[in-house]
């Protein structure tokens, strides 16, 4: 997998839906930080678009919020969606697609 470039775009769209829950997503620039530029959605059980404004994604490490500026929206190296609860839960999440706008 290569490094996708996200200049130009301020949004990440998921069609998507699921059990309904607060989902996490999470990116990053590259593979080597340590942290993820993480945001919160609210997915349904019907199919749905959900933007994420990627200049919204602040950087976390661990659960906790670090003194960085928020995601620098120049390349996406890893993306990915987790229940943030802190405990272990299995969920089918069904995505259609994931767009760059």
């Amino acid at each position: 997998p290569s490094t996708i470039d996200v200049k130009g775009y301020s949004k990440l769209v998921i069609r998507c839906k699921g059990p309904a829950n607060t989902y996490q997503v999470r990116a990053k620039s590259s593979r080597r930080e340590r942290h993820s530029y993480i945001e919160y959605i609210d997915v349904s059980e019907d199919w749905q678009e959900i933007e994420v404004d990627m200049a919204m994604m602040y950087p976390a490490f661990r659960g906790y919020e670090m003194d960085m500026p928020n995601y620098p929206k120049a390349v996406l190296d890893e993306f990915a969606i987790l229940i943030g609860n802190k405990r272990y839960e299995e969920f089918e999440l069904e995505i259609d697609w994931i767009e760059l706008r």
